[in-house]
């Protein structure tokens, strides 16, 4: 997977084994694509703690570059059932974006 973005070292290795776009779709419930799959922030780049691991998601190139398309929510809930998988420990940084952005949560 390319991993050329501003995500810590620490948070691109959470992400190392995943070939496959996280995107929904038809394949076990994810995109059938695993070319070109890249590291997508959800809520962009920019606010107080985006830099969160819960606001990243694997995406092929298809959907990274027709992101806007996609619905933030079931994105982020996507995410963090994932993360939830693999015994991920939520980071204080983590809890907070949770809070910022709890309405796409919620939904």
């Amino acid at each position: 997977m390319k991993l050329h973005n501003d995500f810590t070292d620490e948070q691109k290795i959470l992400w190392s084994d995943v070939w496959w776009c996280h995107a929904p779709g038809k394949r076990n419930g994810f995109c059938e694509s695993n070319e070109g799959v890249s590291l997508h922030h959800i809520c962009g780049r920019k606010g107080k703690y985006n830099k969160s691991t819960l606001n990243g998601i694997p995406l092929c190139l298809k959907h990274h570059e027709q992101y806007t398309f996609l619905d933030k929510g079931e994105l982020l809930k996507i995410t963090i059932k994932f993360l939830m998988s693999i015994f991920y420990k939520l980071t204080e940084e983590d809890v907070l974006f949770y809070k910022e952005h709890i309405m796409y949560y919620d939904a």
